[in-house]
């Protein structure tokens, strides 16, 4: 697992490096995003990520990690946290998102990356008009998590979290695919219309396109909570 290896040396140099306090901010208002939108992705983002601190940031979720992949050179919890965005990163890739900052899907990931790699800093609305080249230099990590997913079998089939959390708390694995559809959902909310393919794999996301029933979930429980 290489790819692994590769993202960590990558991740420290795009933290890590000194921008020029005059570099010229960005404006991402082209994009088309709305404030309605980008307040939507922004809670459910907060959600997912709260859940994590909760409830994959564990120890003994890393121990079937560890069963799983080798991973050289990881600290603390970084490893789980790539786990988490590679899931995202794969939603991405099968519902056919952009990812250029041009984009409302584009700005959606932006934001993940940004609450992910500089909790220090919080890209608001209105903040999208003058965003920093450090926050726009985080777009770059997009490729190296891409690099990890076709490195990793798993994610061919199902999500790597939901594999880890599977075998330690159901309960926890259906509220983790619970909150990476909402936020899946509300980024293809981007242009008013949810596509039959989009619909098709976000309903993959909580397992209503197999026959096993039980990893099911109540679909009470998403709809009638996702305003």
């Amino acid at each position: 697992m290489s790819a692994f290896s590769d993202y960590f040396d990558h991740l420290n140099v795009v933290i890590n490096t000194n921008y020029d306090l005059d570099d010229i901010p960005i404006d991402l208002t082209n994009s088309g995003v709305t404030r309605e939108y980008y307040t939507k992705i922004d809670e459910r983002c907060d959600a997912l990520l709260d859940f994590y601190q909760k409830e994959i940031a564990k120890p003994e979720v890393r121990a079937v990690l560890q069963e799983l992949v080798t991973i050289d050179g990881y600290k603390d919890d970084e490893d789980l946290m790539l786990c988490l965005l590679m899931d995202f990163v794969h939603c991405f890739e099968e519902l056919g998102h952009p990812t250029s900052l041009n984009s409302c899907e584009g700005i959606a990931l932006l934001n993940v990356m940004e609450k992910v790699y500089r909790p220090d800093y919080y890209m608001s609305f209105e903040e999208l008009s003058e965003v920093p080249q450090f926050i726009i230099n985080l777009d770059g990590m997009v490729s190296y998590i891409e690099g990890c997913i076709e490195a990793t079998d798993l994610l061919k089939t199902q999500s790597l979290i939901s594999v880890l959390l599977q075998s330690l708390n159901q309960n926890a694995d259906k509220e983790y695919r619970i909150l990476l559809y909402r936020l899946c959902e509300s980024i293809s909310e981007a242009d008013s219309v949810i596509s039959r393919e989009e619909r098709e794999f976000l309903m993959s996301i909580l397992r209503l396109d197999d026959d096993d029933v039980t990893n099911d979930i109540e679909t009470d429980s998403i709809f009638n909570h996702n305003e």
